[in-house]
């Protein structure tokens, strides 16, 4: 019965709409997320965190993910951070998935792991400074500034990375990470 569920969860959770995809990480206590995140995902991984199977979970590891939807990054963020679990970087891990890996109580990241940050994006691809933004750009910032805080991220530091690696990804060092607030000693 309890392997049904879990398929009928899988099934539910990676539907077309959704990319991001998930799988047990070892035994019950964690989980791993891999895949970019779409519209909706952050209700997804909501709605899947509420059935019973997940309550003893401790931890979400990310595998690789490209990023997508910050909205829905934020949300997945929401729960790992309001859940108080931990977040453990595995793989590549850039632009938005680097909201949830920031959103961790304690935020790991793997010798193999890597955090990649860039410029925010609009919808047609564009990437902004912070100075050519608009209105809607600019408040996605200051949301992005006051999220870092709530996570327990220097934000100034973060988004001083962010606005310097102009639209390209960049890979931020062990230094970097550690002084953000990620703990990247082998686990």
């Amino acid at each position: 019965m309890h392997i049904l569920r879990t398929i009928l969860l899988m099934l539910v959770f990676v539907s077309p709409a959704h990319s991001l995809e998930w799988d047990w990480y070892g035994d019950e206590t964690k989980i791993i997320l891999h895949g970019d995140i779409n519209t909706g995902d952050g209700k997804a991984f909501q709605n899947l965190l509420e059935d019973k199977q997940f309550d003893k979970l401790t931890a979400v590891v990310l595998g690789t993910s490209n990023g997508g939807a910050i909205k829905d990054a934020w949300n997945i963020g929401a729960v790992i951070h309001l859940r108080g679990l931990n977040t453990f970087t595995i793989g590549e891990c850039y632009s938005a998935c680097v909201v949830v890996a920031a959103a961790g109580i304690n935020k790991y990241v793997t010798n193999d792991g890597r955090i990649g940050v860039h410029w925010i994006s609009l919808q047609d691809g564009q990437y902004v400074s912070a100075k050519e933004a608009s209105t809607s750009t600019q408040d996605i910032y200051r949301m992005m500034w006051e999220y870092y805080e709530l996570v327990g991220i220097k934000a100034n530091a973060m988004m001083y990375l962010q606005l310097q690696a102009g639209p390209y990804i960049r890979i931020l060092s062990k230094n970097e990470l550690s002084n953000l607030g990620f703990n990247v000693e082998k686990y």
